[in-house]
């Protein structure tokens, strides 16, 4: 029953589409107008100091800035999370809670913006087969698989750390500006951890997990951590307390709401 309502919400996203198939062009030229910059940017920064900014050179920053078209295709996956306070507010809840399927899955699924993850991923592979004949790329195959474990464990957690802050709407009501301050932080992941202060790295990768959906995969995917595998094995400990924390909350925000009369 779950999927059958992911895939309804599946096929009315995809009418919406098809009615505006130009918007689709436009926005994947948009994209990769707007990562361009950037990647000309630090293209351009290095060349004029014609070094390296240590274990980073341009192939690598390229692919730091591809990296973050990754994790707003998951992002936008999971978007409901920036419309649930509005629906806890208005009570929109009680139409999830009220039929024969998982609310959470509902909740998820009417506003997931699959097509816009599509956008993304696939702006991200156009970028990735140009920017190889300009730099190259160069990596190992277990590097790309530490890679890929790396990107998809980082990106869950830091969309299960946004779910959580969701979750506080039960509680609070209205916390939209609370999720601008933590998008605010965001603006880091276009430039490599490793030039900032230690305190700031770590914040940047245990408390607010920027670091994992931008240079942490792409340092393992170079071959720059000694010892990835001991990384990896953080990351998923990091994964599973936020995936406890969010299950522990959305059991205690479904009893808050029914005390409340929802």
């Amino acid at each position: 029953m779950d999927l059958k309502v992911f895939l309804r919400y599946l096929q009315m996203s995809f009418k919406d589409l098809s009615v505006f198939r130009s918007d689709f062009v436009i926005s994947i030229l948009h994209i990769l107008i707007y990562q361009g910059i950037f990647i000309i940017f630090w293209d351009a920064l290095l060349g004029q100091l014609n070094t390296n900014l240590g274990v980073w050179d341009k192939g690598s920053l390229a692919l730091l800035i591809l990296v973050g078209l990754v994790f707003s295709s998951a992002r936008m996956l999971f978007f409901g999370f920036t419309s649930m306070s509005e629906k806890v507010i208005n009570g929109d809840l009680d139409k999830y809670l009220c039929r024969p399927i998982s609310p959470l899955l509902a909740l998820l699924a009417e506003d997931t913006k699959i097509w816009a993850a599509g956008h993304s991923l696939l702006t991200c592979s156009i970028l990735f087969v140009l920017l190889n004949e300009v730099y190259s790329f160069e990596f190992e195959a277990s590097n790309f698989v530490l890679f890929l474990f790396s990107i998809i464990a980082g990106s869950l957690t830091l969309v299960l750390m946004e779910g959580c802050i969701a979750l506080s709407a039960f509680w609070f009501g209205n916390i939209d500006k609370l999720f601008y301050l933590i998008n605010s932080f965001s603006d880091f992941q276009r430039y490599p951890i490793t030039l900032f202060p230690k305190l700031l790295q770590h914040f940047l990768i245990y408390v607010l997990p920027i670091g994992l959906v931008s240079s942490v995969p792409v340092m393992v995917l170079m071959g720059s951590y000694d010892n990835s595998g001991l990384l990896l094995l953080a990351q998923l400990a990091l994964l599973a307390g936020w995936l406890s924390l969010f299950c522990w909350l959305w059991r205690c925000a479904l009893r808050r709401y029914d005390s409340l009369g929802g």
